[in-house]
């Protein structure tokens, strides 16, 4: 049987702003720090904020951590699930391009598994002096 002729549409990034684990706002358009260390949100879910607070031009590459966490536990905690990603889910590529933006836009060998990008992303924290 012949495969009809298609458009891909890209799977979407969806807001889940709560006041109480914080991310991206779509209503003020800001972001607010999140505390996420309880496991009160997915992983997808604090991708999806943090691509939405970079897409809207809300983070520094040298401030970041601050900008989207309340704290080095869920920064540990976020950085723990990226890393673990990849064993049952992809890195989608609207979540890639944001994740690569916070590490100053890399786009080289060594940041395409979710442990890579994990890997990346704690180092430019650390390099950085966020961390």
């Amino acid at each position: 049987m012949k495969i009809k002729a298609y458009e891909f549409t890209p799977a979407g990034v969806h807001a889940s702003f709560d006041p109480e684990t914080g991310g991206f706002n779509p209503e003020t358009k800001k972001i607010v720090p999140m505390s996420i260390s309880d496991g009160e949100l997915s992983g997808a879910e604090i991708f999806d904020n943090i691509t939405l607070a970079a897409e809207a031009g809300l983070l520094d590459t040298d401030k970041w951590v601050k900008q989207l966490f309340a704290d080095l536990e869920d920064f540990e905690y976020f950085l723990n699930e990226l890393a673990q990603y990849n064993d049952s889910y992809t890195i989608c590529d609207r979540w890639w391009h944001a994740f690569s933006q916070l590490a100053c836009g890399k786009d080289t060998p060594g940041f395409s598994t979710s442990k890579e990008i994990a890997d990346g992303l704690y180092k430019h924290a650390s390099e950085t002096g966020q961390i």
